[in-house]
């Protein structure tokens, strides 16, 4: 099990190499943007992002899923590649009927999202840029599907390098506004993307074997609804805000999304890793890996939940300092803001066990009723919690799919979970994020004097709990009695 964490460890790593990076240069670079661009101007720009996440899903229908699952199975090399080269041809040709639908429909899609025709043309190149990311979203997949993690992290490095190059030059000196955010993304992934086929040349070619194709779609169509409703919950509460309460509004809610994103980041490149680990799990333990996921499972729930206590203890505040005061409204939003990848980091593992058979049918009833809970809590609630409703909602959206997507795993591949540990490790991040929404308004001493008290109360009562909890599990790798009733008998003085 030990080496099992190493790998996923060290992949989670590199997966998140580029994130890292990625963030750094984002922090640093956010008191320009925010000089450059206006809160509206974030409006626009979370609307945009709208077509790229929704192309994606789109054009794949399920069969980049697929491929992890297919590739594992072939052992056969031939078989391997006929699979990767089916996938690849079935996306680029759905791609590119979207891109044709979308360029007839631009004008609706254009005042449908942000309400003023002037802003087509970035429309078209965001066409442009899903329809390139929905390319080399398969090309990503080869990647991961033979663990090539350095490889993958090096374009995605390239990638974001090209991208914040080309941003900071169209809006800090030519002084473009949003234009020059939607002409650098098309311009990064467009270079990746020629880099990368010019790199797979050998691997992939332009056909199609009809048979690998039904398999292909037979396991992976159920994750397109799934796909697609789970990012639509990403993504209509973002339009909700604007319709509902405005433009602006939705631009903080998107900055603040940005100060969550240290935490999202970790659990997306976790994730990235989990999916390919935990078929090589299966595949290699057998009887013994209903065991191993259940004790990785638990250590990232403790893991996430200390994260989450460290990045909100330092995120208001490097909100208000590395943006202009227009943008501080934001730092309200981020107490609840952070819980959206928190339950999101939940969701995602609560489902282990689930794509290891072949019957994904329910997935989209999970999506489905996450999309459900999100449209009518947004509903109910606007009127009286504002833009809180929403938040809310996106929240008890994840959660919702975590439970469900659990109900439907056991039933296929029981994998246990610790719940008194889950339990504890959520109520105390919800007291962090109440407790930090509610001194907000304070002056900055008393609010710093309260933000410390809090972070350390949190982190220690994780850290007994966590010990607690899986002291048995600690004991039988290592001698830590001593250590254990000397923190247990500390803890309990308090």
């Amino acid at each position: 099990m030990i080496k099992t964490f190493k790998e996923l460890i060290k992949d989670s790593l590199t997966y998140g190499l580029s994130s890292i990076i990625g963030q750094i240069i984002g922090f640093l670079l956010l008191p320009l943007y925010t000089t450059y661009l206006t809160t509206t101007d974030y409006g626009i720009m979370a609307m945009l992002l709208i077509i790229t996440a929704m192309f994606v899903p789109l054009s794949s229908m399920g069969i980049t899923n697929a491929v992890f699952r297919r590739y594992n199975l072939h052992l056969d090399k031939s078989m391997q590649k006929t699979s990767l080269s089916t996938s690849y041809t079935a996306v680029f040709i759905i791609a590119i009927i979207w891109l044709i639908i979308g360029t007839i429909f631009i004008n609706n899609i254009t005042l449908f999202l942000v309400d003023e025709i002037k802003y087509k043309n970035l429309v078209l190149i965001t066409l442009i840029s899903g329809f390139l990311s929905s390319i080399l979203a398969v090309l990503n997949v080869v990647l991961r599907a033979k663990r090539k993690v350095l490889e993958l992290s090096a374009f995605r490095i390239v990638q974001l390098l090209i991208t914040i190059f080309i941003t900071v030059y169209l809006v800090a000196f030519k002084e473009i506004g949003v234009a020059g955010v939607v002409w650098g993304d098309f311009i990064g992934v467009l270079c990746v993307t020629i880099l990368q086929h010019l790199y797979f040349k050998k691997l992939i070619k332009i056909k199609i074997n009809f048979e690998e194709l039904k398999e292909l779609f037979s396991y992976g169509f159920p994750f397109f609804p799934h796909r697609l409703l789970t990012y639509a919950t990403a993504f209509v509460a973002q339009y909700l805000i604007k319709e509902f309460i405005g433009m602006s509004e939705s631009g903080l809610y998107n900055i603040a999304l940005r100060f969550a994103l240290p935490l999202a980041f970790v659990v997306t490149a976790i994730q990235s890793a989990w999916v390919p680990i935990k078929f090589q799990i299966h595949r290699e333990e057998e009887s013994n890996s209903s065991n191993i996921l259940s004790n990785m499972m638990n250590v990232y729930f403790i893991f996430i939940s200390i994260l989450f206590v460290c990045v909100l203890s330092i995120g208001p505040d490097i909100l208000r300092l590395m943006t202009t005061s227009d943008f501080h409204e934001a730092a309200k939003y981020l107490p609840f803001v952070i819980l959206i990848p928190f339950s999101r980091g939940i969701f995602h593992v609560m489902g282990t066990g689930f794509e290891i058979t072949k019957n994904t049918k329910p997935m989209p009833i999970v999506s489905g009723l996450g999309l459900l809970v999100l449209l009518i809590i947004s509903i109910l609630l606007v009127d009286n919690l504002g833009i809180y409703a929403f938040i809310l909602a996106v929240i008890l959206s994840w959660s919702t799919q975590a439970l469900v997507m659990r109900y439907f795993s056991i039933k296929r591949f029981y994998v246990s979970i610790n719940y008194k540990l889950l339990s504890f490790l959520i109520l105390i991040c919800l007291f962090m994020s109440f407790t930090y929404f509610f001194i907000q308004d304070l002056e900055f001493y008393n609010r710093t004097r309260i933000q410390i008290c809090t972070t350390i109360f949190s982190l220690l009562f994780i850290l007994y709990f966590t010990f607690y909890y899986m002291k048995n599990k600690l004991n039988s790798l290592y001698n830590y009695n001593f250590v254990l009733d000397k923190f247990i008998r500390f803890i309990n003085r308090f």
